[in-house]
C-alpha cells in the first residue's frame, strides 16, 4: 500500500536515510534526541522540491500559516 502513503514513506525515507542509518547510537536517549532534532530541521530548514524548494516553514509563512 505505499502508493496509498506516499508522501510518509517518503517522509520516513528521508529520517532513515539522513538521520539514522548513519549514526550508530549507544542509547535510546540519544537516537531519540537526534530524530527530534532531525524533524525539526527538517520542517524549518530543509528545502522540499514538492514546495518550490522551500521548508515547510517557508513554504507556510507565504500563506500566513495557514498550511495544515
Amino acid at each position: 500500500m505505499p502508493q496509498r502513503n506516499g508522501l510518509i514513506e517518503r517522509f520516513f525515507r528521508s529520517l532513515k536515510e539522513e538521520g539514522i542509518w548513519m549514526t550508530n547510537f549507544k542509547t535510546f536517549a540519544q537516537a531519540q534526541e537526534a530524530i527530534e532534532t532531525w524533524v525539526e530541521f527538517y520542517n524549518t530548514e530543509r528545502p522540499h522540491q514538492a514546495l518550490g524548494y522551500k521548508s515547510p516553514a517557508e513554504y507556510g509563512a507565504q500563506f500566513g500559516g495557514l498550511v495544515a
